[in-house]
Parts: C-alpha cells; sequence; structure tokens
C-alpha cells in the first residue's frame, strides 16, 4: 500500500509498486494515442513489456469524446512513468475506448502479452474483461477516479475479485479505501500533477467578476445552488484545448462543488474533485471550493480556497 506521487518532472515514490514495473530493462517508445491505434506487438522489442492505459471513449446517448476529460489522469501517469525513467524500459499506449462502456474488444487483448500492465482509468471498470486480462498474465490496475462517497460500499470487496491493484486519485478516497478494502488487495495514493504547456486565464478586470463552475451543473442538487446565494455561470461544452483556452480568456474564478454538494453534514465533508482542480491549477486559475475532509483541504490548502457554502459569494 505504497504511494505514488507526481508533482510537475519529479516523482516521489514509497512502496514496492516500482520494481513491479521495472524489472526489465529494453528500450521503449510512447504509442500514438488515438481510438484507431493498431496492435503494437509487430514492432515490439522481444520481451518489451506494455503498460496500457485505457478509459471510456463517449457518453452514453451523446457523440462526445471524453478523451479531453480524461487527460488530467492519463497526462499524470505519463509524466510519472517518464520522471520515473519508465518510458525508456517500457512502451505505454494510450486508447480510448471506442464503446461508451468499458468492454473491451477481442483486438485489444490480442494486443496484450503475459507481463504487460493494464490501467483502467474512471468509471464504467465492472464492464472491463478483467478475467480475459488476468488469465493472460496482464497485471491489471484500476485508476479510481470518482469521490469515495459515489461508490457503492461493496465496491472495493468486488475489485479485489478482479484487479491486482486500486490506485486513487486522493489521499482521503485511499484512506476510506483502506476501511473497505481487503488487505489482500493494494491500494495506493496516485495525486495528478502539474502538467506543462495548459493554456492559461487572463487576470483582468474583465475577467474576474463572474464565478464559473466547469462541469454537469444539473449533476449537482438545486439546494446547493440555492444556498449559494450567488449567480454562477455554468460551462460544460468544453472538450478540446483550444475550447478551454478560449474559455480561460473570458473567465479566471472557478467553482467546485461536488455531486453530493450540502447533502453532507460538517462532519462528512465529500473528497475534492481533484482533476477539475488539477486543470485550473495548471491555467494558473483561481479556484474556489465548498468544504471538503479535512485530509484533501491540507494537501490543496494555499492552492484552493476553501469556504462554508453559504460564504462562496462573499
Amino acid at each position: 500500500r505504497g504511494q505514488y506521487h507526481v508533482a510537475g518532472q519529479q516523482a516521489v515514490k514509497s512502496g514496492d509498486w516500482r520494481p513491479i514495473l521495472a524489472k526489465r530493462e529494453r528500450p521503449a517508445t510512447i504509442l500514438a494515442t488515438h481510438s484507431s491505434m493498431a496492435c503494437a506487438n509487430a514492432s515490439r522489442s522481444p520481451k518489451q513489456p506494455a503498460i496500457w492505459i485505457h478509459h471510456p471513449g463517449y457518453v452514453f446517448g451523446q457523440q462526445v469524446n471524453l478523451t479531453y476529460m480524461y487527460a488530467p489522469f492519463v497526462n499524470s501517469l505519463i509524466a510519472g512513468f517518464g520522471a520515473l525513467n519508465m518510458t525508456e524500459t517500457w512502451r505505454i499506449a494510450v486508447r480510448p475506448e471506442a464503446k461508451w462502456r468499458g468492454a473491451l474488444t477481442p483486438r485489444d487483448a490480442a494486443c496484450m502479452e503475459r507481463g504487460d500492465v493494464f490501467v483502467w482509468v474512471g468509471n464504467f471498470w465492472w464492464d472491463v474483461e478483467w478475467p480475459l486480462l488476468r488469465k493472460k498474465g496482464i497485471f491489471c490496475v484500476l485508476f479510481q477516479t470518482e469521490p469515495f462517497e459515489l461508490l457503492n460500499t461493496s465496491a472495493y470487496p468486488l475489485m479485489s475479485t478482479l484487479v491486482d491493484e486500486v490506485w486513487e486519485i486522493s489521499r482521503s478516497n485511499q484512506q476510506k479505501a483502506f476501511e473497505r478494502a481487503p488487505m489482500s488487495l493494494a491500494v495506493r495514493h496516485v495525486p495528478l500533477g502539474a502538467i506543462s504547456g495548459s493554456p492559461r486565464v487572463h487576470h483582468n478586470s474583465a475577467a474576474v467578476d463572474k464565478l464559473v463552475f466547469f462541469g454537469a451543473y444539473n449533476l449537482r442538487p438545486k439546494s446547493c445552488w440555492d444556498t449559494i446565494r450567488s449567480p454562477v455561470v455554468a460551462i460544460r461544452n468544453v472538450w478540446t484545448t483550444a475550447a478551454f483556452a478560449r474559455l480561460l480568456q473570458r473567465h479566471a474564478i472557478f467553482l467546485t462543488v461536488s455531486k453530493l454538494c450540502g447533502l453532507l453534514n460538517h462532519s462528512q465533508h465529500g473528497a475534492l474533485e481533484v482533476a477539475r482542480v488539477q486543470q485550473m491549477l495548471n491555467a494558473h486559475a483561481l479556484v474556489i471550493s465548498e468544504l471538503r475532509n479535512d485530509v484533501d483541504m491540507a494537501a490543496y490548502r494555499d492552492l484552493v480556497d476553501f469556504v462554508p457554502l453559504e460564504n462562496v459569494a462573499e
């Protein structure tokens, strides 16, 4: 139950994870990151292992590509592997699923070889063909991106029968997982890191007069917005870096609230949406959050302004 931490181009690690991945010493490359990527086995060096990073491709009922939404997770993993010099010894492939759920195609499984690592990033992990992959000798990892409060209480015992390890994006998620997960399941904290090359906000008087919520406004309780008592601009149509850059030209202050906003009492504050926060911090935006649990607020102290929901407008 070690820790893997990415911060910019630096990586700090404790635990026994790296020896699992660094046991081979052959040159490697990072494969193209698109859904039509061909199987890479033909160009592999003998016994060269691969890390396969997959995530859901589309929203159900909508032709919306989720590659941009999962970019903070994927980019942090690639930066972390690079900081550990693993891109020199492992082949890394990133691929969104063609389907909106997590089912792997026969071609996906055929590309993978014994000793490879498969990392599923995000939701719908229960649809992944984990038994097939583990039977082939693939080391299976679930990068769990949802706040703990949104998971079914039986999720971690189920995960322990499907995957070798679970990686959590927040320290509070990891701590709560320890209470639920069997001791046989390794649960690690893999926080998101600072990624270079992000568009940045324009801090000027025209850009700071409105509070922006970047996400699914309708999936937060109405009571949440009523408590805030301030107009909030809801933005949900940003699916590319170019669209994000245009948003940052108009707005510089962003609000993050959970899907359980206002429904938890003060002793049960939920986990911070660290993916959204990481994206805004990379852009040098000002981030305001409702109060969260003490663990996450301590981790983001001086980076995020945590205030009671009723005081957000102030």
